[in-house]
């Protein structure tokens, strides 16, 4: 124990692994134990740590339904607006097929050679049409970049919405009513959802044709080479990074119809294309049309299975996303490949 008794006091002498004992023959209290403050300040650092992520992922959860619901309100104001321009446009194709109806037995009946006129009037009306849709309205918008097209796929003007395609899928479809119309008459009631390739990795998307070596979209499923043919394709992830950085975006309207004057920069100042917000269809419903803008590119995303790279923007922001495959985005077709 290392102690020596005093004969006189009774106090005892120790080391430091024992009491001290008073002249009164008590033991002095051990020291107090050193405060373990630090554990607690560590194990509110972690609950503050979590509490904050918890709150932060609550908030991004919240912001995103709300612009969901955004998104829809806005859409089902557009598609009442649609509706009432394409009535109107059919109304005015009608009076026009009438007009060329008659002409054309006029012409006949006192035989100034109608057939050879007409027929060739025709194909020359033919061969414009296609002109236009796929040879010009196409702008450069910088140095070494694409042409992009100046409407989206099945618009007839760069306002309209045209087409929404789930991701690998080259028939698109149109809103009408309360209902999603396939563009080849193949289904009047197509919902977004179970399409072929969401829950596909990359590695099976290449297997099974859907991609090409590159890890962009087959010219066979690029919905814009199948409808415009030539080399007109859907535009990569890094064109659409590059259309955002590039560019000056303006949030505006033309004729009625909310989006984005995108204008290139410098010597491209006098360039620019006008995308429209027009939403984005799931399941059997369209959302956020007039308010959001929803446009798929041909890079799925390199990290699941489910997803597929794309442009998304709303008057505040706009920047390259991924959103589910089954989801019905439009798209914006480009020519020739960036340097």
């Amino acid at each position: 124990m290392n102690a020596t008794h005093g004969a006189a006091d009774g106090a005892f002498s120790q080391d430091d692994s024992l009491p001290t004992m008073t002249p009164g023959g008590r033991a002095a209290p051990f020291p107090p134990a050193p405060a373990l403050g630090f554990l607690d300040d560590r194990t509110e650092g972690s609950m503050r740590t979590a509490r904050e992520e918890a709150e932060r992922r609550a908030r991004e959860e919240a912001e995103r339904r709300a612009r969901e619901e955004a998104r829809r309100k806005a859409r089902e104001e557009a598609e009442s607006e649609r509706e009432a321009k394409e009535k109107a446009k059919q109304e005015t194709l009608g009076k026009i097929l009438g007009k060329i109806v008659l002409a054309f037995f006029s012409f006949a009946a006192i035989g100034i050679g109608v057939k050879s006129c007409v027929d060739s009037a025709t194909q020359s009306s033919f061969v414009s049409a296609v002109r236009r849709n796929h040879e010009q309205g196409k702008v450069q918008l910088w140095e070494g970049g694409p042409y992009w097209a100046t409407k989206n796929i099945g618009a007839e003007k760069p306002e309209d919405s045209g087409l929404y395609f789930w991701w690998g899928n080259t028939v698109g479809y149109r809103r009408e009513g309360d209902a999603w119309v396939a563009s080849d008459g193949s289904s009047r009631n197509f919902k977004f959802d179970d399409v072929p390739t969401f829950g596909k990795d990359n590695a099976t998307l290449r297997r099974e044709g859907w991609t090409t070596a590159a890890g962009i979209l087959a010219p066979a499923y690029d919905a814009a080479h199948v409808h415009w043919g030539g080399d007109w394709r859907m535009p990569t992830k890094q064109e659409l990074d590059d259309l955002g950085s590039k560019c000056d975006w303006t949030w505006t309207t033309r004729n009625g119809v909310s989006g984005y004057l995108v204008r290139g920069q410098g010597a491209y100042v006098d360039a620019s294309i006008f995308l429209p917000a027009a939403g984005y269809g799931y399941g059997a419903s369209l959302g956020f049309a007039g308010s959001c803008g929803c446009y798929w590119s041909s890079v799925p995303d390199e990290g699941g299975s489910s997803n597929a790279w794309g442009l998304g923007f709303s008057s505040g922001d706009h920047d390259a996303d991924y959103d589910y495959r089954d989801n019905g985005r439009s798209v914006r077709p480009v020519q020739g490949f960036a340097k």
